[in-house]
């Protein structure tokens, strides 16, 4: 993810939707960006998210003067920029052509095309001392396929699209290039000025039925094009209005950036399998989401109207379900009644054309209709069927309900977890998370399995299984009928010093020793105690575990005189590991994270939203994050692949 190393760019309109996806994507490919928006809290919440490689500057991009100060201020930050982005934009209200004012009409000439001569003036002389540089500008398919109600945002967009070309044509001899990329729709804050129409998702629906792949652009979308544009593999290509292709030779075309996610490295591992899943709530939304993620067709399977209920679960993530959110991106969402003969039919045909099946419905649901893994192999033997319940498709607890809280419970999670007076659930839902790794872990094996021998597979995933799986420490140590691991908090049941301790500032630290080694250095360093290292009391795990309400109190009669800063300084001299007790505002801006790049965006219906990518950097490939689609979004699109008319709501 080196695509833009030692790059320096400016964005503009860099606060939200796709200037915000270019800037993300832009750091993560090792770019330091200008982050300019005219909105001052905008531009500085985003270069805030980037960390150091990021600068905020506010900027009227109409105004000459300003946009003079805003590449000044790049090059005092950063240095002469590479690439310039011109992203900035803005539009009239979807409306007859004479309903628009003139002071609007000057507003959106002014800001969608003259910025871009103010821009021009005001680096190019930079550029031509660099000797070269790269100028993207963003353009818009309504300058090439106009739409109703749209005319003068049209035109500036066609005026972007035709000067992008004239440019590149002057500056090619001086190695500038110059490109302009064309996206359709997307949710961006002028979302509801393009449709001229409320946003609720029966008007979505309109306008989306409207584009051929049946969504509508994103800033990833936008970005990638972008990232590959402003790269050195781009310095003889431009790109082709195209869904799918990325690159043409000769300089000056128009990169259109259809509905589809754009990658440069468009190849992915999954990307020929198909998945039509029966899901709902976490277990199986979790493994198909990751399948997904690695680049697999993922069809979801939904009740109409409602959906899958975990939909409804909150609406803290910006109005959308936290969990839903979570495991739902990049999934096309098709809405069928399963008690309705026609619309099982439509599932009956989806499953042979799937390579994978994945269903979590109540037990004995998929039998009754037919679509049970014996029936349904039978007819499409290299068909992967993956049934995920809470106990298995055999045994006395088979038809017995399972929801996560209760499968800790019985596989014992709470009896190890909480305080000696409280057992405790897990923070998150660990039973259902277990139960879809281990889901999607079968299904790639079943996957690479049926290369060597052509056959499918059914997988039976219990919840109960996949959670003891975890308890197996816990279970060992209480073996033969020993007493189990006592419920000691955050602390280690088992091995001390190990948990949350006190500074004096009334922080918290965590901490924790694994061997005698460190033991030692944590008395000598930390301590300053090096003679408790050889008390007889302390000088063996199983003795400190036995002992540890008095090392506890030796420990914080230590701790008690510094601060946490402090005592993690001292933790890192002796080499012991330590933590910080973060919260979850904490993790949202952990600096880990953010310099090893790990956040994207993707779509939704409440517009975007951070998302956190797949754990493991790869180099072969770049996971998909796509959107996160509305109920039945994509009915039409699979009925019409599917060659079938029928009627669905």
């Amino acid at each position: 993810m080196d695509q833009l190393k030692n790059k320096i760019a400016i964005i503009t309109g860099a606060g939200g939707g796709f200037g915000e996806g270019i800037a993300q994507a832009y750091v993560r490919e090792g770019a330091k960006v200008i982050v300019a928006d005219i909105q001052d809290a905008a531009s500085k919440r985003v270069a805030a998210s980037l960390g150091s490689q990021a600068s905020a500057f506010t900027c009227d991009v109409s105004n000459a003067a300003q946009v003079q100060a805003l590449v000044q201020h790049c090059i005092d930050t950063f240095g002469i920029p590479d690439i310039v982005v011109n992203n900035a934009g803005t539009t009239h209200k979807n409306r007859p052509m004479l309903e628009v004012d003139e002071a609007t009409f000057d507003k959106v000439f002014n800001v969608n095309v003259k910025s871009i001569f103010h821009m021009t003036h005001a680096v190019l002389p930079h550029l031509r001392q660099k000797g070269g540089g790269v100028i993207l500008n963003i353009g818009s398919v309504a300058g090439i396929r106009p739409r109703p109600g749209l005319t003068w945002y049209n035109a500036s967009k066609g005026a972007v699209n035709l000067l992008s070309k004239s440019m590149a044509v002057e500056l090619g001899p001086e190695k500038i290039r110059v490109n302009a990329i064309c996206p359709v729709m997307g949710v961006t804050g002028l979302f509801e000025d393009f449709m001229g129409l409320p946003d609720t998702p029966e008007n979505r629906a309109k306008f989306m039925s409207t584009i051929p792949l049946g969504r509508f652009a994103l800033a990833s979308d936008v970005a990638a094009a972008a990232v590959f544009l402003a790269s050195d593999a781009a310095e003889f290509f431009t790109g082709v209005e195209s869904q799918s292709t990325v690159v043409a030779p000769s300089d000056g075309k128009t990169f259109t950036v259809h509905e589809n996610t754009m990658k440069i490295a468009a190849v992915k591992p999954l990307d020929h399998i198909t998945v039509v899943s029966l899901e709902h709530a976490i277990a199986a939304p979790f493994c198909t989401r990751q399948l997904a993620d690695l680049g697999a067709r993922v069809i979801k399977v939904e009740r109409p109207d409602v959906g899958d209920f975990a939909r409804n679960y909150d609406q803290r993530a910006r109005g959308a379900s936290s969990h839903f959110v979570w495991v739902n991106r990049s999934k096309e969402s098709l809405a069928l009644d399963l008690k309705n003969p026609e619309h099982l039919l439509v599932i009956q045909k989806l499953i042979a054309k799937a390579d994978v099946l994945v269903q979590n419905l109540a037990p004995g649901a998929t039998a009754r209709m037919g679509l049970d893994a014996k029936s349904l192999r039978a007819a499409h033997p290299r068909l992967i069927v993956c049934d995920i319940s809470g106990y298995g498709n055999e045994g006395p607890y088979r038809d017995k309900k399972a929801y996560d809280l209760l499968i800790q419970s019985e596989a014992g999670y709470l009896s190890v977890t909480g305080t000696s007076e409280t057992p405790s659930k897990s923070g998150n839902s660990i039973a259902d998370i277990a139960a879809g790794m281990y889901a999607y872990t079968n299904i790639l094996s079943a996957l690479i399995q049926r290369d060597k021998t052509g056959e499918g597979a059914h997988i039976d995933i219990s919840m109960l299984e996949s959670l003891a799986e975890w308890m197996s420490f816990p279970m060992y140590y209480a073996m033969d009928n020993a007493p189990p691991p006592p419920r000691t908090g955050a602390s280690h049941a088992t091995i001390y010093p190990y948990g949350p301790f006190l500074a004096g500032d009334g922080v918290s630290v965590m901490l924790g020793l694994q061997n005698e080694r460190e033991w030692v250095s944590f008395c000598e360093t930390v301590l300053q105690m090096p003679e408790l290292a050889t008390n007889p009391r302390f000088n063996a795990n199983s003795l400190r575990n036995q002992h540890r309400s008095e090392l506890e109190g030796i420990i914080l009669s230590v701790f008690a005189g510094l601060t946490a800063a402090e005592v993690i300084q001292r933790l890192d001299d002796a080499a012991i590991a330590n933590a910080r007790m973060n919260n979850m505002a904490d993790l949202w801006t952990h600096p880990q994270l953010q310099a090893r790049k790990r956040w994207a965006q993707v779509d939704s219906p409440v517009g975007p939203l951070p998302a956190l990518l797949p754990p493991g950097v790869q180099s072969g490939f770049e996971h998909t994050m796509g959107p996160i689609p509305l109920v039945g979004q994509h009915n039409a699109k699979i009925l019409q692949e599917l060659g079938l008319t029928l009627s669905l709501k």
